[in-house]
C-alpha cells in the first residue's frame, strides 16, 4: 500500500507523542507529518486509472503489503470530425467517464509498534473521474496519423475505512478526517501526443497500432483537510495493437471479424499502487449492426489478461462501434 506505506510512519511519529499531547496536537503533528510526506499523491494512479482512454477496464491483484485489489470500469470514446475539409487537419474529440476502486487490508496499521493497541484496517479508495480532449489530427501519410491533444479532467476521491481490534477507537479518533475516511476533489490537466499507424495485411486481415503519450499535473482542489492537499505531474506511456480477420460469418452484408491485442503501459513518471508498468494480450470479436442498436453500428465483446512486476489482472467486456 503506497499510502499505507506512507502514513502508518507519520501515524507513529504522532501517536508516539500521545502520551504527553492532547489529542487535539496529536492530529496536527499527523497533519503536518503527512504533508511532509505528500501521502496523498499516492492516490495519482487510481485517478489516472478513471481516466483511462485507450485500454479496457479490468480487475487487478498487487502483490504488496496491503493485498491491493483493484477495479476499474471506464467508458472511452473517440471521434474524428472533418470540418474544415479532406486536405485540413481533422478535429479530434476524445473523452471518458470511469470509476476505479482500491480495496486494501492490513492486520495491524501499527505494525507491531504499538502493543496493546493493535489495529486492524480494511480501507477502500473510489474515485469517480470524467474526462475531455480536444485536438487536431494530421495525416503524416496514407498509413499514419499524429495528434497532439489537450486534455481536462475532474476525479472524486472518497475514502471508507473501518478498524478494528483494541485499539480501533484510539486509532479511529486519532486518524478519521486526516488520513482515513475523508473525500476530496481533484483536477487533471495536460498534453498528450497520439499516433495511429494503419496498415492492410492482405483483403481481409488488417494492422491497427496506437502510440501514446501522457504528461498530466494533478491538484486537489477541495478536500477535507490540508494532510490531503497534493500537486503531481504525472507521465504515461500507452502502445496497443490490434490484429483483425475474418470469422467467416456476416451480418448486414459485412463480416464478423476477430481480434488480437497486445498492449504496453508504462509509467516513467509516478505509478500504480508501486507498479511502475504492465502488459496486456487479448482476444475478441467484433460484430456489425446496420440499422438494429439506436446508437453505433456494432459492437466488440473482448477479454483479456494482464501481468506485470506484482500485478495480475483481467478483463472481460464490450463497447460500442461508431
Amino acid at each position: 500500500m503506497r499510502l499505507a506505506a506512507a502514513a502508518p510512519t507519520a501515524i507513529l511519529l504522532a501517536a508516539a507523542g500521545c502520551p504527553g499531547q492532547s489529542l487535539a496536537a496529536a492530529r496536527q503533528q499527523l497533519r503536518e507529518d503527512l504533508e511532509e510526506v505528500h501521502f496523498a499523491q499516492s492516490l495519482l494512479g487510481l485517478v489516472l486509472m478513471s481516466d483511462e482512454l485507450e485500454l479496457s477496464g479490468a480487475s487487478y491483484s498487487i502483490d504488496d503489503d496491503a493485498s491491493t485489489d483493484l477495479t476499474v470500469m471506464a467508458m472511452p470514446f473517440h471521434r474524428e470530425l472533418i470540418p474544415f475539409g479532406k486536405s485540413a487537419p481533422s478535429l479530434w474529440i476524445e473523452g471518458t467517464l470511469g470509476f476505479a476502486e482500491a480495496r486494501q487490508r492490513l492486520a495491524d496499521l501499527w505494525g507491531g509498534e504499538l502493543p496493546g493497541n493493535e489495529t486492524s484496517i480494511a480501507s477502500r479508495w473510489r474515485t469517480y473521474g470524467a474526462l475531455v480532449g480536444l485536438g487536431l489530427e494530421f495525416r503524416v501519410t496514407d498509413e499514419v496519423t499524429v495528434a497532439p491533444v489537450v486534455d481536462v479532467a475532474l476525479a472524486h476521491i472518497e475514502n471508507d475505512s473501518r478498524y478494528g481490534g483494541p485499539g480501533a477507537a484510539l486509532t479511529a479518533s486519532l486518524v478519521d478526517g486526516i488520513a482515513f475516511n475523508w473525500d476530496a476533489l481533484a483536477a487533471t490537466y495536460g498534453t498528450a501526443a497520439r499516433a495511429r499507424w494503419q496498415r492492410p495485411l492482405g483483403e481481409q486481415h488488417r494492422l491497427e497500432v496506437v502510440g501514446r503519450y501522457d504528461v498530466r499535473w494533478t491538484e486537489t482542489i477541495a478536500e477535507d483537510d490540508p494532510a490531503q492537499d497534493f500537486v503531481a505531474r504525472s507521465q504515461l506511456v500507452t502502445l496497443h495493437g490490434d490484429l483483425f480477420g475474418p470469422t467467416g460469418v456476416t451480418r448486414h452484408e459485412r463480416p464478423v471479424e476477430w481480434q488480437l491485442s497486445a498492449a504496453l503501459r508504462a509509467f516513467p513518471e509516478g505509478d500504480l499502487f508501486g507498479v511502475d508498468h504492465y502488459v496486456q494480450v487479448g482476444a475478441g470479436l467484433v460484430v456489425p449492426t446496420g440499422d438494429d442498436l439506436p446508437i453505433g453500428n456494432g459492437f466488440a465483446i473482448s477479454a483479456a489478461i494482464m501481468w506485470g512486476e506484482d500485478l495480475f489482472g483481467w478483463s472481460v467486456g464490450g463497447r460500442l462501434l461508431f
